[in-house]
């Protein structure tokens, strides 16, 4: 199974404050901008939040599992279906191979 791969860089996520220091942390408040959820240290010594904040590697570790999870349902449901398609061709097989004896048997009956 592929792994899941950020398509943003960790290194390019910068404060809204333009402090210039690397993103630490996650504010989950839902009033706040996505750039305004990125805090570097300096925010977090800063600000006063009244929400909950969570460590960026947290948050990205979190994003990877659910990534994971859903790659393995459809994953599943691309395994299933393949099973289904399997089945199918193999009745299909079956159902030539009959209707092929048939028209040989009507042949010969014709012969006759």
């Amino acid at each position: 199974m592929l792994k899941p791969k950020m398509k943003e860089n960790q290194k390019d996520f910068r404060c809204s404050k333009g402090h210039n220091l690397p993103v630490t942390n996650i504010a989950l408040d839902p009033k706040l901008s996505r750039k305004q959820k990125l805090l570097c240290t300096e925010c977090l010594i800063d600000a006063d939040l009244d929400t909950k904040v969570v460590g960026l590697k947290k948050i990205i570790s979190l994003t990877e599992e659910n990534q994971v999870k859903k790659m393995e349902t459809v994953e599943n449901i691309i395994m299933n279906q393949i099973e289904l398609i399997e089945s199918l061709h193999g009745i299909v097989d079956q159902m030539k191979s009959f209707v092929i004896q048939q028209l040989n048997q009507l042949i010969t009956i014709l012969m006759d």
